[in-house]
Formats: C-alpha cells, sequence, structure tokens
C-alpha cells in the first residue's frame, strides 16, 4: 500500500486489498444467502404448524419479516 500526502486523494493502484478479500466476500455473501433462505424456511413450518392447531400465524410471520 502506497501513501498518499496529505490531502491528496489516492489514485487508481495506490491501495491494495489483502489477498482473499473477494473470495471471502462471496463466502460471505452465500453465507447470509443461506441464513436468509433457512429463516423463510422455518417461518413456513412454523406457519404452517400454528395453522395446524388452529392459531393465526400472521403475527410470527410479520415478526420474522415475511
Amino acid at each position: 500500500m502506497l501513501a498518499c500526502s496529505a490531502g491528496e486523494k489516492p489514485r487508481a493502484g495506490d491501495v491494495a486489498l489483502p489477498e482473499g478479500t473477494g473470495q471471502r466476500a462471496k463466502e460471505w455473501a452465500e453465507g447470509e444467502m443461506t441464513k436468509v433462505r433457512e429463516r423463510k424456511e422455518l417461518a413456513g413450518q412454523l406457519s404452517a404448524a400454528m395453522q395446524a392447531h388452529g392459531h393465526v400465524p400472521t403475527p410470527i410471520r410479520e415478526a420474522m419479516g415475511g
């Protein structure tokens, strides 16, 4: 990483990301997408179970973002 003088804007190529940053970002994003998918599945299962027992699942779905 190269330093800039005070008040000087960095130019293209002045700053480099650590090795593997792109891969780590991709893995993080995939993990977040998995969490969202799992949360939606859980909300659906919980909703079905509540309906099967005569309860209204709407407040739970709203609380879980669905």
